[in-house]
């Protein structure tokens, strides 16, 4: 529990990437378990740098991508993750795993 709370996010995180692959390369998968900040990103291969991927394009995308309704279920860490359990960060766990299977969403405080 206090290693999993006081992990630090320092980018790249590709979670766009990783559902959609996960999604297309395990048919008979029957649930994805997404241990994330909270805060997905891509990388840029021009700038070289990670940038903040659009949360709301990547729910609607691996919604779309989904057709075996596979359970996404989230686990959020990170020390900065909690501080608003209103944020845009948490908002974007707690509707990816309620359009995708109503999966649980976990959280450390």
């Amino acid at each position: 529990y206090y290693f999993i709370k006081n992990l630090k996010a320092r980018g790249g995180t590709p979670t766009r990437d990783a559902l959609k692959y996960a999604l297309s390369n395990y048919p008979t998968l029957s649930d994805i378990v997404l241990l994330s900040d909270g805060e997905p990103t891509y990388y840029n291969t021009r700038t070289n740098e990670w940038l903040l991927d659009d949360s709301e394009d990547i729910l609607k995308e691996i919604r779309n991508l989904n057709v075996n309704n596979v359970r996404i279920n989230a686990i959020g860490v990170g020390a900065d993750f909690f501080d608003d359990p209103n944020s845009i960060k948490v908002q974007f766990m707690k509707k990816l795993t309620y359009q995708n299977g109503r999966g649980f969403f976990v959280d450390f405080y």
